[in-house]
């Protein structure tokens, strides 16, 4: 498990992603490519304004067997 931080800004893009908790250096890699490469999010709004908001976000990865 990786904890990952970052910023959705007010135009929905992802920013300032950043490792809260961190794993195996691989993981952790792949973890920041994962949430860097996601699509633009519909970005929080108060007043009805659109507003930046920080998240945190666990990436769960599995042990496999096989080729």
């Amino acid at each position: 498990k990786v904890l990952v931080q970052f910023t959705i800004k007010t135009d929905g893009s992802v920013a300032d992603v950043k490792l809260k908790e961190k794993g195996v250096k691989q993981m952790d890699k792949e973890a920041v490519r994962l949430i860097t490469e996601m699509p633009d999010w519909i970005s929080a709004r108060q007043r009805d304004k659109p507003v930046s908001s920080q998240y945190i976000v666990p990436v769960m990865f599995e042990k496999t067997f096989g080729p």
